[in-house]
């Protein structure tokens, strides 16, 4: 559904991005966006677009990338997101995370939504834990949200190591990290 050189070719259109819908994050800690981004001219006046070379040296020396809201980026994604809804009658968003090397973009936590992740290039090891949140609809808000989640989730229940093709699903609520 997304092969590398078409998420390039995404990531080179700057004018579709902002530091709203794609982000960057290392170890769990977002990147202000002036890390990565310039202000461009557009017709609405200047605006932060990201920057494809400040990007590239950001995912080198660590940094995990998040694009969000790709649900109609690629023809795959969509028929995807189209058949997910229409499956399980609910509104689907598709996010695309990029790491190298051993990196972990956020540390263990939950979601307040189903997840399925999609493994398209490289591999990359989930480990999921033995508590799950009931039904959570607002993110805890606990002073140290580290400790919080490590206390929290219990012990290794599994882990699962995703190649290209494989797809994971995460119920919400469900202690897990990658």
């Amino acid at each position: 559904i997304l092969d590398w050189t078409t998420f390039n070719g995404l990531l080179s259109q700057t004018s579709i991005w902002t530091p709203a819908n794609l982000r960057m994050v290392r170890n769990g800690e977002p990147i202000p966006a002036e890390a990565y981004c310039v202000l461009a001219d557009t017709h609405a006046g200047k605006v932060m677009r990201p920057s494809p070379a400040k990007v590239e040296v950001l995912l080198s020396t660590g940094a995990s990338l998040i694009a969000n809201d790709v649900q109609r980026l690629t023809p795959g994604i969509a028929a995807l997101c189209d058949g997910l809804g229409e499956t399980f009658a609910g509104a689907v968003a598709a996010n695309v995370y990029c790491s190298f090397g051993g990196v972990q973009a956020f540390q263990t936590h939950y979601d307040l939504h189903d997840v399925f992740a999609i493994q398209t290039e490289g591999e990359k090891v989930w480990r999921l834990y033995a508590n799950r949140a009931p039904d959570p609809v607002d993110p805890p808000e606990p002073a140290d949200p580290r400790a919080y989640f490590a206390a929290t989730r219990g012990p290794l229940m599994q882990e699962v190591r995703m190649r290209p093709g494989d797809v994971l699903y995460v119920p919400r609520g469900w202690y897990h990290d990658a």
